[in-house]
């Protein structure tokens, strides 16, 4: 008969090959008795990295797909991402990880890289039909995968739903919202210098798509990708110009501000005698990175620009006054942009039909740009939930000197 002291074997009393066979069963049996989470498969967790649109299509979500069974678990039509998570609950091995949400985390890691290293070590959680986008600090619920037949996989995991978010706050929720704002702050330090997402080269804000009816999760400069249809106006050529080479000289917006850009058009058609000339439009996050990355402090935080929502524009012609174009060498051009024919009219006019040159990009702001026109309202009213929201009045847009 085997004897056993505190679980402590003497090997000497396994004489016999039948010892050995019945120390293997219940070795196997018994660590079952050790299975932390038994059969639960739902837990809480925290949001650590910023959301990150991916293609239902993208090789990534095909090896998710292919290793989890879920074919016909999603809608394919709805948007998906990714981000990390650290579970909360005391059932996890995060409890032994240095926690992201410490204020001394970045100091005890040993620096931001070794920080980042760290967070993406937590479980890497795939959403499939989620209807708005968490930010960081946020608690969600996520569904870990099974791997094989004694545990669940402490490396992935399905978004199931949202627990708690810093916007939307319920009396029974205060201490954990608290918590996660305190932990969106802590968070915030790491991705808010140059890092976000997988890259962790950005943080892009995220919103609510809301118009045409939908409710679809999106990342500033990357609608498309989220599924959102960008439209052209009608009558390119006719009603508006566009001299933008890199979308091959179309002029993009949301459904929603297309009527209203109409509208400006032909009233600037009707009193000029010809096209208003759009130099930029729609601007994809990719191309604010570049834009950022040759002018530096004089282009939008790539990810933060209304040009990424689909809502802006920049017009040509601010270059002429008085029938004379200006030198774009010239110190004071810029200022003397505001004093060009296009610009007076489009002051005049624009609002009327939505369009305004924000309060901190007019004559004698530290950032003035007569080039840039956006539609707040339209906005407004097409996003919800984005995270600290660009201001009303207006950020640096970016183009440094200016179009035509």
């Amino acid at each position: 008969m085997i004897k056993a002291i505190k679980n402590f074997f003497d090997a000497s009393d396994f004489d016999e090959i039948g010892d050995s066979m019945d120390l293997w069963w219940n070795t196997i049996q018994n660590s079952f008795d050790f299975d932390a989470i038994s059969d639960k498969v739902e837990f809480t967790a925290r949001v650590i990295s910023p959301p990150v649109p991916i293609s239902a299509n993208s090789d990534e979500m095909k090896a998710f797909i292919a290793g989890t069974g879920t074919e016909s678990s999603f809608v394919d039509t709805l948007p998906k991402f990714t981000f990390r998570a650290r579970m909360t609950e005391v059932e996890s091995h995060h409890v032994f990880w240095p926690d992201p949400c410490d204020p001394r985390f970045v100091e005890d890691a040993g620096g931001q890289e070794a920080a980042i290293d760290w967070i993406s070590k937590h479980i890497k959680v795939i959403a499939l039909n989620a209807t708005s986008v968490p930010g960081l600090g946020d608690t969600v619920k996520i569904k870990l995968d099974k791997q094989g037949i004694y545990t669940r996989s402490p490396e992935s995991a399905i978004l199931v739903g949202s627990v708690t978010t810093l916007n939307s706050i319920s009396d029974e929720e205060i201490r954990r919202a608290l918590e996660g704002s305190e932990c969106a702050t802590a968070l915030g330090k790491i991705f808010d210098s140059d890092f976000s997402g997988e890259s962790l080269d950005v943080n892009p804000l995220t919103a609510t798509y809301v118009g045409d009816g939908a409710s679809t999760p999106v990342v500033n400069g990357r609608l498309e990708e989220a599924g959102v249809v960008l439209q052209k106006p009608s009558e390119p050529g006719a009603l508006y110009e566009c001299t933008d080479k890199t979308l091959g000289r179309r002029v993009l917006f949301i459904p929603e501000a297309i009527d209203s850009f109409e509208k400006l058009a032909r009233a600037y058609l009707k009193d000029f005698g010809e096209p208003i000339s759009i130099n930029r439009s729609y601007r994809t996050l990719d191309e604010q990175i570049a834009l950022q990355e040759r002018l530096g402090g004089g282009a939008a935080i790539p990810g933060k620009s209304n040009h990424g929502w689909g809502v802006a524009f920049d017009v040509n012609g601010t270059l002429l006054v008085n029938g004379k174009p200006l030198d774009k060498d010239d110190p004071g051009t810029k200022d003397k942009r505001f004093d060009s024919e296009v610009y007076k009219w489009l002051d005049a006019n624009g609002p009327g039909f939505g369009w305004v040159n924000p309060p901190n990009l007019r004559r004698g702001k530290r950032n003035a740009e007569a080039w840039h026109w956006e539609n707040i309202d339209i906005r407004r009213g097409s996003f919800t939930n984005i995270k600290n929201p660009p201001p009303d009045d207006g950020s640096a847009d970016g183009e440094e000197e200016g179009p035509d």
